[in-house]
């Protein structure tokens, strides 16, 4: 989604909690997962396998209203393929999914 895009999705849901797709996906190092929170809140982000096994919390913390973006690198560990991504606030779920190539 280009910049024009994502300030008119702003815009017109300033109170929904919503996600953007991460980018660049799919990926080789980083990624960055972007999403609007419409109040302050605990925000939790964490990784799955296919299996539904958490390998990787990605965050866990207090963040403020407003556009959020948290950039990731994937540990060298971890082998290609699509994972998940389960972002948590109060009691709002969204999950995407993400492509990991070595």
């Amino acid at each position: 989604e280009g910049v024009t895009n994502i300030e008119e999705k702003v815009r017109s849901e300033k109170n929904t909690f919503y996600l953007l797709p991460n980018s660049p996906n799919p990926f080789s190092f980083y990624t960055t997962i972007s999403f609007f929170l419409p109040s302050r809140d605990c925000v939790r982000i964490q990784l799955f396998n296919s299996l539904g096994q958490i390998v990787k919390e990605i965050t866990h913390q207090e963040m403020n209203r407003g556009l959020q973006k948290i950039t990731f690198k994937m540990d060298k560990n971890f082998s290609s393929g699509i994972y998940f991504y389960q972002i948590s606030y109060g009691e709002n779920v969204k999950i995407d999914k993400l492509l990991y190539i070595k």
